[in-house]
């Protein structure tokens, strides 16, 4: 395991990418001090969820927000695409209540205007500067009509993630850098104590909410298909186990999963948290 440290991370890593790393750890630790002091009463979380799922509109921004993980740098994605990743990413009462949502082409734009607003993706508009920038977003025979910009809404548009977004991108799909990151941020404990709360609310709401909680669960696995099993079981085995479960079990399962999860750092995770630098400007 990498140690933590300016110096190694100057030593180990070019100096624009120890910067990146510098930026990113210093994001992650103000995003898990925020969710400590925000998110102390277990039942207000659930509030919160609550009203989240009661809007479109912010059920939209969050898949938006864990689709932008998979957008292949190289050839962006149109936004007809970035519609069908939502969709098919969703389970269960998501995907309804997506597909719905998503019906209406406005309804996508406007999400995906406001992410543009906070520097996290910008557009290429119009074939000619789509070839030019990003020549591999051209197919060459779309194989899928959900592919193609519809002809009534203007000039195609290609969606890419901005350079400092692309940067965060990378550095946390370096093993090294993620693993150096973690590091320092275990080093001074917040990311424990982060861990911790989140898992207490997370299992009070798993013990206390209705079935979205695990639809939600089930978007997540299939997010992070290579996460650990042991870190997202099976929702319905999960939901019936967690129901039954007396206290000392739900604890013990709860640390067991707060420790892997400090031992086995997420990418995803940490660049969706670093996103809260640039959604702040």
């Amino acid at each position: 395991m990498a140690k933590s440290g300016n110096n190694l991370s100057r030593g180990r890593f070019s100096d624009h990418d120890a910067e990146i790393i510098d930026q990113i750890t210093i994001t992650l630790g103000i995003v898990l001090d925020n969710i400590m002091k925000d998110f102390k009463n277990p039942k207000q979380v659930m509030k919160e969820y609550s009203d989240i799922n009661s809007s479109r509109a912010k059920v939209t921004r969050a898949f938006t927000a864990l689709s932008l993980t998979n957008i292949d740098q190289e050839k962006g994605a149109y936004p007809a695409q970035i519609q069908k990743a939502i969709i098919e990413m969703s389970r269960g009462f998501y995907k309804k209540f997506l597909e719905d949502f998503l019906s209406n082409p406005p309804n996508l734009s406007k999400v995906l205007k406001e992410f543009e607003d906070a520097g996290i993706i910008f557009s290429i508009i119009g074939k000619k500067e789509i070839k030019k920038r990003s020549p591999k977003s051209v197919p060459r025979k779309p194989k899928d009509s959900m592919y193609e910009e519809r002809r009534l809404e203007g000039p195609p548009v290609v969606k890419k993630l901005t350079a400092t977004v692309q940067d965060y991108k990378t550095i946390l799909s370096n093993p090294q850098a993620l693993d150096l990151i973690n590091t320092r941020l275990r080093k001074h404990g917040i990311l424990k104590k982060a861990y911790d709360l989140i898992s207490k609310n997370a299992f009070y709401a798993f013990k206390k909410g209705d079935v979205k909680m695990y639809d939600f669960l089930e978007t997540f696995k299939e997010l992070f298909p290579d996460l650990d099993p042991s870190v997202i079981p099976d929702s319905k085995v999960f939901r019936e186990g967690i129901k039954a479960a007396e206290r000392k079990t739900m604890e013990r399962m709860r640390k067991e999963l707060v420790q892997h999860l400090l031992n086995t750092p997420i990418n995803s995770i940490f660049f969706i948290f670093s996103l809260a630098k640039l959604e702040a400007k």
